[in-house]
């Protein structure tokens, strides 16, 4: 006996493609702020690396030379080293893009606090988070030696010539906004 059953090909309705188009829709441009978020975030931690490494090379050249080295021997991407030894290969560049949040689009900025015309006794370097990081907080950072500082918006420090007003070793008098206390030349958070 033949199955009299009747066969019917019954396909998706306009109401059920629509339903799940929205969906993916929606699943997809979730996915696509998250891997963005993860990227950004990722940027900062490679730029935190980044500023650790270059204090880490740059107490290497101290320890050897006694001094920092001037901003003419520093650039990214090229080989840092004085005569027979090589202390970091490349200096590193920031990460692109490098406006992340309310960055500027610039590398990382090196600036020797020079002694004399030969030598330097200190040093900062002007980094850039888009959000915070660790215990780094979003915005324009200054690394010097063994530390990382997190410029505080209207401080004001007498610096020597060519230094920003929250960067580098300040060696007269310094004031420091509501909340902020000056600790080796600098306004750091209370």
């Amino acid at each position: 006996m033949k199955n009299l059953a009747k066969k019917t090909n019954r396909g998706f309705t306009i109401l059920e493609l629509a339903v799940v188009i929205v969906i993916m829709t929606m699943l997809s441009s979730l996915m696509f702020v998250s891997f963005n978020t993860a990227r950004k975030n990722n940027r900062d931690s490679k730029r935190v690396s980044d500023v650790k490494e270059m204090q880490g090379a740059l107490a290497m050249y101290y320890r050897d030379w006694g001094t920092y080295p001037l901003a003419s021997a520093v650039t990214a991407g090229a080989t840092f080293a004085s005569g027979t030894i090589t202390y970091l290969t490349p200096w590193p560049a920031n990460p692109s893009p490098r406006a992340d949040g309310n960055c500027p689009n610039e590398d990382y900025v090196y600036s020797a606090v020079t002694l004399g015309s030969n030598s330097a006794g200190s040093y900062s370097i002007k980094f850039c988070l888009g959000a915070t990081n660790s215990d780094i907080g979003a915005g324009t950072s200054y690394a010097i030696p063994d530390d990382i500082l997190t410029c505080v918006p209207n401080c004001v420090l007498s610096c020597l010539p060519g230094l920003d007003g929250c960067g580098g070793t300040c060696t007269n008098v310094a004031s420091c906004s509501a909340g902020y206390t000056c600790t080796s030349s600098h306004c750091v958070k209370d």
